[in-house]
Order: C-alpha cells, then structure tokens, then sequence
C-alpha cells in the first residue's frame, strides 16, 4: 500500500512541531519539509526494498522536491496533523526515527546533503544536466539510504 506524499509530509510537519518545543532545531519551511520527506521516502524504500509514498521525488535545482507536496504547501501553507492511516507500527517508527536523525539540521544543511557528489540528486543531475523536473531513480535511492541505515543501526 502507498500512502499520500502530503499525509506524510503534514505528519513531518507535526513531528517537528512537537520536537521544536524543546528544541528550536526543528523549526522547518519547505525546503526542509522537502527534505525529510525524502529522507522518509529512501530510508522506507531501503528498509522495506518497496516505496511507501505515493509520489516520487524529482530533481529540481534545491535538490529533491516532492512537487505534489511543494505545490500544496504553497497554496494552502502549512497544516501540521497526525498521522491518519493503517500505517503499521514498523513504519511509523522508521519515519519518527528518520525525523529524530535528520530533523534537527537546517533546510541548507539538507539542501547541501542532497547535493553531496554520488547523492541520488547528483546522479540524476548527471545524466540531464539542468533538465530538472526527472524523477531521481528508485534503485539510486535505495542504495543511497541502505548505506546511511547500516551505519545507524
């Protein structure tokens, strides 16, 4: 089962709401937003070896953006809620653990790392130059975040 990029991107939100009471680290904007959701996305994607959002993410110039979610939060702004779905616990706590790890960087910080040479962001960028809009390959992020979960774990 797939799940709403923005359900999951609000529940980002909440998480980070509840975090920067006690620690203004997790203070975020889209950019940020972008990024952990894409955290969330490769980190499951690693974990489970299946995507568990229903969008994928693209190369855009600030590195990878959800635009499903970009776009809502631009029109709407944004509206932090808790997770509604049949997530299983598993999953919910592969996504509060991937925001516990990344949440507390900046979005320039995250910006920087998705820009990192060999990053999925970087592999993409490297086969269509500045043609942004192209989806960032599935088995590069895959691979990308099995790499950061084995040194977590």
């Amino acid at each position: 089962m797939k799940y709403n990029s923005y359900e999951i991107a609000r529940y980002i939100m909440y998480l980070c709401e509840q975090k920067k009471q006690n620690d203004a680290r997790y203070v975020y904007n889209n950019t940020k937003i972008q990024k952990l959701l894409f955290a969330v996305y490769g980190t499951l994607l690693a974990r489970f070896g299946k995507a568990f959002i229903d969008e994928s993410p693209k190369m855009w110039p600030y590195g990878p953006v959800f635009p499903r979610v970009f776009n809502k939060i631009k029109e709407e702004g944004f509206q932090a809620k808790p997770l509604v779905c049949d997530c299983s616990e598993e999953i919910i706590e592969y996504i509060n653990r991937t925001i516990d790890f990344f949440g507390k960087y900046s979005a320039t910080t995250l910006s920087n790392w998705s820009h990192e040479p060999d990053s999925p962001w970087s592999r993409t960028r490297e086969v269509y130059g500045d043609d942004w809009n192209k989806d960032i390959q599935p088995m590069d992020i895959k691979e990308y975040f099995e790499e950061i979960i084995s040194h977590g774990e």
